[in-house]
């Protein structure tokens, strides 16, 4: 219970060419996500679906072979199982094939043969499921985070204080048949809204034209005609709430140096919208000291910590403080409750 959106957004953005990172910590659901879309974009006219965690690096490049006219979805269920090695190469190759819509590169088998992979003219869409820290060490370390990830990704927060039992099992749902016929699919203009939306996530061009991809989703999942107003305020609806939380939690920098991530604050922010203190409403600092194992001697600095990280959510309007008590702001409580009566 609670996926339900971020996987339409997810699903969403597959049908839009455009990749996402799903944040979230462990236990969050990210990897069912990607397993659900897997799992059912299959079925689509000319995709093929690779997992880069799901096998070596040598083998995932035989897998890949020749591929040439093809709709691609590369994901990662979990960004910490790859290596150093892994991870820059996949971002290294990704850059070129969503640049220039080709790779070409020989390569040494383990048996010493060499072989061959050859992207031509192919899309390549990416769902990328990682944890706040990684993502943190992705931003500020990467060689090709300036030249990928910043400007192509769509970073979308995945908290969900709608769940409850967990479910070992994969999220069901089945594509309308119209999917299926590409024909169907019609080209759709830019919208506004969208593209404010998604002008935090990437460059004001690209938020344009990716503005447009996901009208065409949309109305292609849909089946409508038209992208119209109202579908252009469903949309804002349903994902303008999680869109809005990552550059709330993006570190202010100088043009001299590049962005960060406030992982503390968004550990905090996660732990407050688990599903027993949103249906409480507050937290205490101390229950915040307990989840992250802080109790020490001197608890004054832990107690410290957390305060620095509940007065920066504070500024950015996501909690409010009701002394000694803190909560989550009146917008956020609001969509996650219109989430539980409409679309659960």
């Amino acid at each position: 219970m609670g996926l339900g959106v971020p996987m339409a957004f997810s699903l969403l953005s597959v049908l839009a060419n455009q990749s996402v990172f799903l944040i979230a910590s462990t236990g969050s659901g990210k990897t069912r996500i990607i397993e659900s879309i897997c799992e059912n974009c299959v079925k689509l006219p000319n995709t093929k679906i690779d997992d880069w965690a799901s096998m070596a690096y040598y083998q995932l490049i035989e897998r890949i072979g020749i591929c040439h006219n093809k709709n691609l979805l590369w994901t990662v269920q979990e960004w910490s199982n790859l290596s150093e090695y892994h991870r820059e190469t996949l971002l290294a190759i990704a850059s070129r094939v969503q640049t220039d819509h080709k790779f070409e590169r020989t390569f040494q088998k383990g048996s010493g043969a060499i072989g061959l992979i050859q992207i031509i003219n192919c899309n390549l869409v990416m769902l990328i499921a990682i944890q706040p820290v990684k993502f943190t060490k992705l931003m500020t370390q990467s060689e090709n985070w300036n030249s990928l990830a910043e400007d192509r990704f769509v970073k979308l927060p995945l908290f969900n204080p709608l769940r409850k039992d967990e479910i070992d099992t994969i999220p069901k749902f089945e594509l309308p048949k119209d999917l299926f016929v590409l024909e169907y699919r019609k080209s759709q203009p830019k919208s506004n809204i969208i593209s404010k939306m998604l002008r935090n996530h990437m460059s004001d061009t690209r938020s344009k034209l990716s503005s447009a991809r996901y009208a065409e989703a949309w109305c292609w999942i849909n089946g409508n005609e038209r992208f119209t107003d109202v579908d252009e305020m469903q949309f804002y609806s349903m994902f303008n709430t999680y869109l809005e939380l990552y550059p709330s939690l993006i570190r202010g920098y100088d043009p001299d140096r590049d962005p960060g991530f406030y992982t503390g604050a968004y550990r905090t922010l996660e732990f407050m919208l688990q599903k027993d203190n949103f249906d409480r409403g507050y937290v205490e600092v101390n229950d915040l000291v307990k989840n992250f194992h802080m109790e020490a001697p001197d608890i004054g600095n832990s107690q410290s910590t957390i305060y620095r990280h509940l007065q920066l959510l504070k500024h950015k309007n996501l909690v409010k403080n009701n002394s000694p008590t803190w909560s989550i702001s009146k917008d956020i409580q609001s969509f996650f409750e219109r989430y539980r009566e409409m679309w659960t």
